[in-house]
C-alpha cells in the first residue's frame, strides 16, 4: 500500500482548519473509526457532492476526525480524451477542469492515508480490512452495480462486503443501477445475499435497487428501506453561482433553458434550434454541447446553483434532476441509454420524479421504441413548465432531507450507543456555510 500523493496536502489543510469551521468538535475516540465506501474520484460534479455530503453528515455527528473516505478506486482518474476534444477550445477546458477537479479533492474530501486502485475484488477487501474501521458505510451512489469484468469473470464488486470485513456495515443511499436478479449468475446471487446479511442497515436509494434486494431475500425478511440521495442535504451557496455565471456573461435577462445531454444522443442538436427558435438562450453543463454558451467548467459548489436560472432544465443525469429541484427548477428529466432502465421500464432517475409524484409530465423514457423527435421534447419541457407546482417539490425536498438525516441519525445512534461521550440523535455544524475558493 502506498501513500496518496494527494493526502499529503489534505493533511495540511486538516490542520489548518479548512474543514473545521468555526465550530468545536467533540473529541473522538481513539479506538473508533469510520470509513465511507463510495466513488469520489471522477470530474463530475454528482460524485463530488454526494461524496462531500456523505463525509459532512457523518462527520457532523461523530466528530471530524473519525470519518473518512476510503482510497479505494477500480481505476485512476485521468482526463479522458474523445472525439469532442478535437477543438482546441473544449481540450483546454477540460484540463483546466480537470486540474479543477484534483484541487477540490485535495481541499474538501478527507482519504485514508493508505490508496489502492484496483478491479481485483479480493485485494480491495484485504485493503479494506487493513484499514481496521469500526463502521464502514457503503454509498452512496451506484456503487452496488456490476461493471463489465464482474459479469465477464464471475465476481462481486468489494462494495459488497463480505463477512471477511469485521467493522459494523451500513449501506446508505446506496444504488445497483438498474441491475436486475436475471442478470447474475447463482454463484454471484448467492455472495450477494450473504452480504446483505452482514449489514446492519440498508439503505437503498430507488426502486430498482430495493426490489433487487428483495429478491435475494428470498424467504426472508427485507431490510431494505428508502434513504434519499445525500446532495438533498447540501446547502446551496448562491453567491458562487451568481458570480460564475457574471464571469461567463451569462444574460440572465433573457430566458434561458439548460441542457445535459450526452454526444450520443441524437436529437441534442436539433433540440438546441428548436429552443433558439422559440426565443431561448441555450446553455450546455456538458463541455462540447451545443449550446450558445457552454458552462461545463464550474466548480461543483457553483453547478449547484446554476438550474436556479433556467426556465427549464433538460437532463439525463440523476443528480442533475435532483439540483434542477433544490432549485425549484422545472425539469424534464430522460433516459436516453437502455442500459439505465430495468426490464419493466424502471430507473433511478424515474423513481426519484415518482417520489416527487411528477414521473408522468417530467419523465421521458428516450430509449424505448422510436426516438422521440427534437420538437417532441421541446413540446414536453413546455409543458413540464406549465404544471410545474413549486410549493409541493420545496416541501418534498424538505422530506427528503430530513428522511436522509433520520437515517443518518439511527446509524450514528448504534455506533455511539456505550460510548461515554456520546451525543447520539444531534450534530454540530462542523461545516458552517463557507467560501469554495
Amino acid at each position: 500500500m502506498r501513500r496518496d500523493p494527494e493526502r499529503l496536502g489534505r493533511e495540511k489543510v486538516l490542520r489548518q482548519g479548512t474543514l473545521q469551521g468555526k465550530g468545536p468538535v467533540m473529541k473522538p475516540s481513539k479506538s473508533m473509526k469510520i470509513g465511507i465506501l463510495t466513488y469520489f474520484w471522477a470530474d463530475n460534479p454528482g460524485t463530488f457532492l454526494q461524496a462531500y455530503c456523505m463525509v459532512r453528515a457523518f462527520a457532523e455527528r461523530l466528530g471530524r476526525d473519525r470519518v473518512e473516505l476510503i482510497n479505494y478506486r477500480v481505476r485512476n482518474p485521468g482526463l479522458e480524451f474523445n472525439v469532442r476534444h478535437v477543438w482546441l477550445g473544449n481540450l483546454i477546458r477540460d484540463v483546466k477542469r480537470h486540474r479543477m477537479y484534483r484541487q477540490l479533492r485535495t481541499r474538501h474530501l478527507p482519504l485514508s492515508g493508505s490508496a489502492l486502485t484496483t478491479k481485483n475484488t479480493r485485494e480491495a477487501l484485504r485493503f479494506i480490512r487493513g484499514l481496521k474501521y469500526d463502521m464502514i458505510v457503503v454509498g452512496s451512489d451506484t456503487i452496488l452495480q456490476f461493471l463489465p469484468h464482474h459479469f465477464a469473470n464471475g465476481s462481486v464488486p468489494p462494495y459488497w462486503l463480505d463477512s471477511s470485513v469485521s467493522a459494523r456495515k451500513v449501506a446508505c443511499s446506496a444504488s445497483s443501477g438498474a441491475m436486475e436478479p436475471d442478470m447474475l449468475s447463482s454463484e454471484q446471487r448467492r455472495r450477494l445475499r450473504t452480504s446483505i446479511r452482514q449489514f446492519s442497515l440498508v439503505g437503498v436509494r430507488d426502486e430498482p435497487t430495493f426490489r433487487l434486494m428483495e429478491a435475494l431475500s428470498s424467504d426472508e425478511s427485507c431490510k431494505a428501506e428508502f434513504v434519499p440521495d445525500p446532495t438533498f442535504i447540501f446547502d446551496i451557496n448562491r453567491v458562487e453561482a451568481e458570480r460564475y455565471l457574471s464571469q461567463r456573461g451569462v444574460n440572465l435577462s433573457r430566458p434561458l433553458v439548460m441542457l445535459h445531454l450526452p454526444s450520443s444522443f441524437a436529437p441534442r442538436a436539433r433540440i438546441s434550434e428548436a429552443f433558439r427558435a422559440r426565443g431561448y438562450q441555450v446553455v450546455s453543463l456538458a463541455s462540447g454541447g451545443h449550446g450558445d454558451i457552454i458552462l461545463s467548467d464550474a466548480s461543483p459548489f457553483e453547478w449547484a446553483g446554476l438550474f436556479r436560472y433556467a426556465k427549464v432544465v433538460l437532463t439525463d443525469r440523476f443528480h442533475g434532476t435532483v439540483f434542477s429541484l433544490k432549485n425549484n427548477t422545472p425539469v424534464l428529466s430522460m433516459d436516453v441509454h437502455k442500459n439505465r432502465t430495468t426490464h419493466q421500464g424502471h430507473s433511478k432517475v424515474r423513481d426519484l420524479l415518482a417520489r416527487f409524484s411528477m414521473d408522468g409530465i417530467h419523465y421521458l423514457n428516450a430509449c424505448s421504441g422510436e426516438l422521440p423527435s427534437a420538437n417532441e421534447i421541446c413540446r414536453r419541457a413546455e409543458i413540464a413548465m406549465a404544471s410545474f407546482d413549486r410549493d409541493a417539490v420545496a416541501e418534498k425536498v424538505e422530506a427528503m432531507k430530513d428522511c436522509f438525516n433520520r437515517f443518518v441519525d439511527k446509524a450514528c445512534d448504534a455506533t455511539l450507543r456505550g460510548q461515554p461521550e456520546s451525543r447520539a440523535g444531534t450534530r454540530k455544524r462542523l461545516f458552517p456555510e463557507e467560501s469554495h475558493d
